[in-house]
Formats: C-alpha cells, sequence, structure tokens
C-alpha cells in the first residue's frame, strides 16, 4: 500500500468520527433545549396554581375532617398495641444492621472434584509433559515454503 493511501483512509477514519462527534453535539444540544423548555413550562405553570401553603391547609382540613370522629377508637387501640406483641414489625429492630449468616463449610470445595476428576488426571498430565511438547528441532533447515519442522511425541499420545 502506498503511503497516500494509508493517509486518504486515516483522513476517512477521522472524518467519520468528526461526523458522530457533530451528531452527538447536535442530539445533546437538542436534548438540553427540550429540557430548558420544560422546565420553563412547569415554572410558568407553577404560578398559576396553588402555593405550597394552601395545599397544605386544604390537606390538613380533609384530614381533620376524616379523622374527627375516630378519637375513641384510636385510643383504644393503642392500649391493645401497647400490651401485646406489635401489630406491625418494630422500626427499631429494622434500623440495625444484621450481618448475613454464611456457613464458610458450605463453600468449602475440594481441589480435586472441581470440574471432574478426569480433567485433572489430563491437565496433570498435560503439565508434566509441556516443558517438552511440541519439540522444535532448530538444526534442520527450513521448509522451501518457509515453515518450521515440528514433531510431537508420539509416545505420550
Amino acid at each position: 500500500m502506498s503511503w497516500t493511501f494509508q493517509l486518504q483512509k486515516i483522513n476517512q477514519s477521522f472524518e467519520k468520527i468528526a461526523g458522530w462527534y457533530y451528531e452527538f453535539l447536535q442530539r445533546s444540544e437538542d436534548a438540553f433545549r427540550a429540557l430548558h423548555q420544560r422546565i420553563s413550562y412547569l415554572e410558568e405553570r407553577q404560578v398559576y396554581g396553588p402555593s405550597d401553603e394552601q395545599v397544605e391547609r386544604v390537606l390538613r382540613k380533609i384530614l381533620a375532617e376524616r379523622f374527627a370522629n375516630d378519637g375513641s377508637q384510636r385510643t383504644d387501640s393503642m392500649t391493645l398495641t401497647k400490651g401485646s406483641n406489635f401489630f406491625v414489625e418494630d422500626a427499631r429492630e429494622r434500623s440495625t444492621i444484621q450481618p448475613i449468616t454464611i456457613d464458610a463449610a458450605s463453600l468449602f470445595v475440594e481441589p480435586e472434584s472441581v470440574p471432574s476428576k478426569a480433567y485433572a488426571e489430563t491437565f496433570r498430565m498435560l503439565e508434566g509433559h509441556l516443558s517438552e511438547y511440541p519439540q522444535l528441532y532448530q538444526s534442520e533447515p527450513v521448509n522451501g515454503n518457509g515453515r518450521i519442522k515440528v514433531e510431537r511425541d508420539r509416545s505420550s499420545m
């Protein structure tokens, strides 16, 4: 390949990357514009809506009306829960961090049993003959096609 051809390919790659980057910037700018428009719309809409104080007053009024007649029932239920176990789980117990119980003995695996004994035996056999396999004889000349002659030890197979 000539130098100019390689340089042209590199320039084409840079142009592709620049195009992708430009598209990314366009999409990012469009997303930020849409976000800005949405925030502006919500801020304008908030001006016309009720204030937080008004919403709080309305909610307090609704809750007061709803639970106005339940005072006697509430005290009865409170005396029942104080004398007995909790109806709902005690929040104090949930607030403390409970350690996870792990049985370390269940995690122990014998090295001989993974993944199988046949695999371990094959691995040991290969490990033993690894230093002498394959045998490369560099003293012999290289073939005409440029390949090095590799001889395998047939006794181990």
